[in-house]
């Protein structure tokens, strides 16, 4: 998971020299890359979660997950 967060930091640092120096093959190269670090943060998130309920329970535990994480924007 950890490896899967460094494109976000990345691709902040890529918006920051952008608008600093106009780079635009450093934000197009950082997009990328991010795209590949989310796809292993997610594959990471959803095998921990489907890890920890038992057998019975892994449906109820799929379908919280969604129902809190779409909820997120609401709360804010």
């Amino acid at each position: 998971m950890s490896l899967g967060t460094t494109g976000y930091s990345l691709y902040v640092g890529s918006l920051w020299a952008f608008q600093v120096h106009g780079t635009r093959a450093f934000l197009i190269v950082a997009g990328g890359i991010l795209g590949c670090t989310a796809a292993l943060l997610w594959a990471a998130q959803g095998a921990i979660m489907m890890s920890y309920p038992l057998e019975k329970d892994k449906g109820r535990s799929f379908s919280l997950f969604w129902v809190l994480f779409q909820s997120e924007p609401l709360i804010c």
